[in-house]
C-alpha cells in the first residue's frame, strides 16, 4: 500500500500509490473485429472531482470486472498508469490505469452514499437539432422513459444486430426516442424493462442523435446507460415525474399520432 494521492498527482510511471475513487461510469464489454482482445472501460472520480479512465483487458475482465460496482467507493492501489492515445481516450481524459489481476481494488463501506456529487453536463431536447448525423459528436441527456418496446432483430450488411427502443421525457415535455443496440438490449435494456411501470430515470451518455422519425438518439459502443442514479439531478427529475405521471400516456399517444410510429403497440 503506498501514499494515498488524488488522482491528479498520479503520474504515468508512478508506483508505490492508492487512490480512493467512485465509479461514475462502466462500460460495457468492447471487442474489436480484427483482434481477439476484449476490454472493459470505467470512469472513476475521487473527492475533488478528478476523473481518470480505468480499463481491463481480457482476464482482468473476468476477475476484477464483477468486483468494480457502479456508484461504489474503492481504494485502488498500484494500477499501472498509461498516456491514452487521443482515440482510445473517453471525455478527453488523456491518463488511463491498467487494472490487472495484481492491482489491490478494495470496497470501502459508506454509512451515506445515497447522492452523490456527480456533475452531468445534459444537452436540452430542443438543442439536439444541430448535433443529427455528426458520427463524432456526442450528447448526454437525461430523461423520465414513458414507454419501453420489446427488443427487435436486424439483418443489416449480413449481420443480426439488435434493438430496443425507449420514449423519453423531461421537464420540457417534449419526448424524445432512444435507440439501444446490441448489448446495450442485453444489460440496461433489461434493467429499464424491468423498471418500466415505475418510470426510471435515465442518464445517457456519448449519445448520438440520428434522424428517424424526427429527431432521435442512438447508442454507440462507448455510450453509457445509468438507470436511476443516485445523483442530484436524477432524484429531482424523478420527483418531477411523480407530479406530472397522469399526462404521460396522453402525451405518449399524440407523439405517436404525430410521428406515424408504428410500434405504437409493442
Amino acid at each position: 500500500m503506498g501514499d494515498l494521492l488524488f488522482i491528479d498527482d498520479i503520474k504515468p510511471g508512478m508506483k508505490s500509490w492508492t487512490a480512493i475513487v467512485t465509479v461514475q461510469e462502466k462500460l460495457n464489454v468492447g471487442s474489436a473485429p480484427s483482434t481477439p482482445t476484449k476490454w472493459q472501460k470505467f470512469i472513476f472520480v475521487d473527492s475533488n472531482g478528478s476523473k481518470v479512465q480505468g480499463v481491463l483487458f481480457d482476464y482482468a475482465i473476468q476477475k476484477m470486472g464483477p468486483k468494480l460496482k457502479l456508484y461504489k467507493k474503492y481504494r485502488i492501489s498500484n494500477a499501472e498508469v498509461r498516456a491514452a492515445a487521443e482515440r482510445f481516450q473517453l471525455d478527453g481524459l488523456k491518463l488511463q490505469w491498467i487494472i490487472s489481476t495484481k492491482t489491490v481494488v478494495e470496497e470501502i463501506d459508506e454509512a451515506d452514499s445515497s447522492v452523490l456529487p456527480f456533475h452531468f453536463d445534459f444537452t436540452a431536447y430542443k438543442d439536439l437539432p444541430p448535433y443529427v448525423d455528426m458520427k463524432y459528436e456526442t450528447v448526454d441527456v437525461i430523461g423520465i422513459v414513458i414507454h419501453a418496446s420489446a427488443i427487435i432483430p436486424i439483418h443489416k450488411d449480413s449481420r443480426e444486430l439488435l434493438v430496443q427502443k425507449f420514449w423519453l421525457v423531461n421537464e420540457e415535455m417534449n419526448p424524445i426516442l432512444l435507440s439501444l443496440w446490441n448489448e446495450f438490449t442485453e444489460n440496461q435494456g433489461k434493467s429499464i424493462t424491468d423498471l418500466k411501470d415505475k418510470h426510471p430515470v435515465l442518464i445517457c451518455r456519448r449519445l448520438n442523435v440520428v434522424m428517424y422519425n424526427g429527431i432521435a438518439l442512438s447508442t454507440r459502443n462507448d455510450s453509457v446507460i445509468l438507470v436511476n442514479p443516485p445523483v442530484r439531478e436524477a432524484n429531482q427529475l424523478k420527483h418531477w415525474a411523480a407530479r406530472n405521471e397522469k399526462s404521460f400516456a396522453g402525451l405518449f399517444r399524440i407523439t405517436c399520432m404525430l410521428n406515424k410510429v408504428s410500434w405504437v403497440k409493442a
